[in-house]
């Protein structure tokens, strides 16, 4: 499974598996030489080992246990790989880490997450390039960023549709504000399906707006919201600036009321809320500025 994962997540990119170019991809007996090349790799958690008569420290730090790992040569990807213990397995990382699929993939998970679901083909392989001229640096993730950056100026603005957590410091960062992490405040992240480190398999939260745009998924965000504004009224604490508050919630009122193709893309209706109860009515008086700047598209997107 590690040998999988390291190969279809972080590397190489599922997408080459099996393909018709075998300089780019890679194949099952790959995988299955890769797992040999990893065994014996393990982090001491105070297991035993056959033969030994102490257990391994409790540390939690990376062991390389001899006994586990498989003895030979290897051929992975068509490179042998000599019988040398943990040292295959950094052998192999460093194949891995200079071979030009993990650039495509590498760069195309680059700009899908910080340009747009579809980035440009230029802009990918321009990226790639990058990561493979800088392949040396040891700030090589640094550079690439700058020229990602740099380079996507060149192509027609797009917008991405924020995650959860990132919306929650979107809403957070213009008015400086802070939140008391409370259980309350955890169950309510959770409920957007955004909970950190809490996705069950290990491809990551998804980086797509068909995963994260419904009424549902919008009435959880509102959640987040009242809570943060809730904390201001229960704890006594200055969460908004009042100053910023007003500032933004002045500029979204103006951005509702301008920007037409914004709403038209944002095509859920709004969430109902019932503000007759006693805690909802805190917020009575700024019901239409709560609904115009934290659930406006502008806000939503990025």
């Amino acid at each position: 499974n590690y040998a999988r994962e390291l190969f279809e997540l972080h590397t190489l990119g599922a997408q080459v598996f099996g393909a018709a170019d075998a300089t780019a991809a890679y194949t099952e007996e790959d995988v299955k030489a890769a797992a040999q090349v990893f065994s014996g790799w393990s982090f001491g958690y105070g297991q035993a080992v056959a033969g030994r008569v102490e257990k391994l420290a409790n540390t939690g730090e990376f062991m390389f246990v001899p006994e586990w790992h498989v003895a030979g040569e290897k051929l992975v990807l068509g490179t042998k790989i000599a019988d040398s213990g943990v040292l295959e397995g950094e052998t192999l990382l460093s194949i891995l880490a200079r071979h030009p699929s993990t650039a495509n993939n590498l760069a195309f998970k680059l700009c899908k997450r910080f340009i747009s679901e579809a980035p440009p083909a230029a802009l990918v392989q321009f990226v790639a390039d990058s990561w493979t001229a800088n392949a040396d640096a040891t700030d090589q993730i640094a550079k690439v960023m700058r020229v990602l950056i740099a380079e996507s100026v060149k192509y027609e603005a797009q917008i991405k549709f924020r995650r959860p957590q990132d919306y929650m410091l979107a809403v957070m960062r213009p008015v400086r504000g802070y939140v008391r992490i409370t259980p309350d405040f955890t169950y309510t992240v959770a409920k957007t399906g955004h909970r950190l480190f809490a996705w069950p398999s290990p491809d990551g939260y998804p980086d797509i707006e068909a995963a994260w745009l419904s009424r549902d998924q919008l009435n959880s965000r509102f959640n987040i919201v009242i809570y943060m504004l809730l904390a201001n009224h229960r704890f006594g604490e200055s969460f908004f600036n009042p100053q910023a508050w007003s500032e933004l919630a002045e500029q979204f009122v103006t951005i509702y009321a301008t920007e037409s193709g914004l709403q038209s893309r944002f095509n859920v209706n709004w969430p109902e809320f019932d503000y007759g109860t006693r805690q909802n009515k805190f917020f009575e008086a700024m019901r239409d500025t709560l609904y115009r700047a934290f659930l406006h598209p502008h806000m939503q997107y990025r």
